[in-house]
């Protein structure tokens, strides 16, 4: 996470003062204000919240009724796209069970099914796509580790600037009190313990709070609980990025997307603006009647040779506004390495498999940036997690025996790939035939060679018995 040197400074020397730490966070909250309001109206852009966009602006112009504010859903097209791209098949983990007990191997398990991680993952690539960083928190409940997925304005992590090893976390968010007012509270996690606080009315300082988080207030002793184990020898709370910068997908098109929202809108003003255009009479007077009667029947007769009617518009260059819109387009679906699969250049009949990978080259690029990024996260998470389970349960657990597989969700052309093997056929072994086909084809080689076998020998057995029978019927004799 970002975070300012001096904070990791002053916590290593000041950290263990328990008066110190409400101090730490005010100082980081408003550090992060600017920030933690720029990522919620960015999310919010992303949902088109009303008000949120600049063609929300839009003011009506004083010669004209007509005002419209037409809204692209172009941050969530590309924030879709990219996520089912990178992660719309759930990422698999795979157990290496020549480094990994059975016993925990089933711990592993049970923590992915009970977080539906494939789901977890997915709300997750999404989050890091639009606002580019995003983060987890892990917790123990029932003597089971649960986790739960986090905005990047809902927790900060400041880091060693020499080890980059995490030296705490803190959580925050908005409560309405009793008396309507909203405070924040906040977590603050080290290695070992969680410290609650609550926002003083006047906003100035944060105290030490356990009563608003529903927490055991005393000792047994009847001392004050002052910190709460949280069940790790780690701080909790990893940081997941979309990439090395922690940018989202769509950050670079966002001036784009407001001009293209702002011309199609005004373009729509010009058309309806002519409906209502002004009408000018030439030597022509009509009363009421007539100037019903031409709105009826939509038609004007006059015997006067000099007379003459016309709208008063303006024009309206059609063949460049659509040149700047298309323009326009393509630079957001380029520039923000986006495939538009609406485009008849990607999507058209004439389009092989082959050609359409090609086209996909700059969102494989971004894909694989996401890859590295999200793997650094899932090491962490791991690393977070192994600390639980030795808390919990007393065992060792080696994080470097999980691995990541994620698969791209690619379209593919299988008359392509049906004409290739039947190419190869002969020129090289069956096996490498079949490892070449994509995992939509053929997800297991050996699995598929076994299933091959398998139904040579059921088709040598049946064709052996249909040999049988033929040599037992008896001979016709004469």
């Amino acid at each position: 996470m970002d975070y300012v040197s001096n904070f990791s400074t002053q916590y290593k020397k000041f950290g263990t003062f328990d008066n110190f730490r409400p101090t730490l966070i005010k100082d980081i909250i408003e550090a992060n204000k600017v920030k933690d309001k720029e990522a919620q109206a960015k999310w919010n852009r992303y949902l088109q919240s009303i008000g949120s966009l600049e063609i929300d602006k839009k003011i009506r112009s004083i010669h004209t009724k007509i005002n419209n504010k037409l809204k692209h859903d172009f941050r969530g097209e590309i924030v879709s796209t990219q996520t089912n791209y990178f992660i719309g098949r759930p990422i698999s983990y795979n157990i290496r069970d020549d480094e990994i007990p059975e016993r925990q191997r089933l711990l592993f398990t049970e923590f992915v099914d009970r977080n539906k991680l494939a789901s977890q993952d997915q709300y997750l690539a999404k989050r890091l796509s639009a606002l580019g960083k995003a983060g987890r928190l892990y917790y123990q409940l029932d003597k089971k580790l649960w986790m739960v997925n986090l905005m990047p304005y809902e927790f900060k992590i400041v880091k060693d600037e020499i080890t980059n090893e995490t030296l705490f976390a803190i959580r925050y968010y908005d409560v309405e009190t009793s008396d309507k007012k909203i405070r924040k509270q906040v977590e603050f996690y080290d290695n070992q313990f969680v410290y609650y606080y609550t926002q003083s009315d006047d906003g100035e300082n944060y105290y030490e709070d356990s009563y608003n988080f529903n927490l055991p207030e005393t000792n047994e002793d009847g001392s004050k609980v002052t910190q709460y184990l949280h069940g790790f020898t780690k701080v909790p709370i990893v940081e997941f990025r979309n990439n090395e910068e922690g940018s989202g997908d769509f950050d670079r098109v966002e001036t784009l997307i407001d001009a293209y929202d702002r011309i199609a809108s005004s373009d729509l003003d010009d058309l309806e603006d002519i409906r209502d255009s002004l009408l000018f009479l030439k030597r022509m007077k009509l009363d009421p009647s007539q100037m019903q009667q031409l709105r009826d029947a939509k038609l004007i007769q006059t015997m006067d040779e000099l007379a003459d009617a016309r709208y008063i518009s303006k024009a309206i260059g059609d063949t460049r506004l659509a040149d700047t819109i298309n323009r326009l387009k393509d630079n957001i679906y380029r520039i923000s390495r986006t495939v538009d699969f609406s485009d008849e250049k990607f999507s058209g009949a004439a389009q092989s498999g082959e050609s359409r990978k090609y086209k996909l080259l700059a969102m494989d690029n971004n894909r694989l940036d996401k890859i590295a990024s999200f793997e650094y996260g899932l090491d962490a998470q791991l690393e977070v997690l192994v600390t639980g389970w030795r808390m919990l349960h007393g065992i060792e657990f080696n994080p470097h025996g999980i691995s990541y597989d994620f698969q791209a969700n690619i379209p593919n052309d299988e008359t392509y790939w049906a004409e290739l093997a039947q190419k190869l056929n002969g020129i090289i072994s069956k096996r490498s035939i079949i490892d070449i086909l994509p995992s939509s084809i053929v997800e297991n080689t050996d699995e598929e060679l076994k299933r091959i076998e398998e139904e040579q020998d059921d088709y040598l057995s049946s064709l052996y018995r249909t040999i049988d029978n033929d040599s037992q019927e008896p001979q016709a004799t004469n």
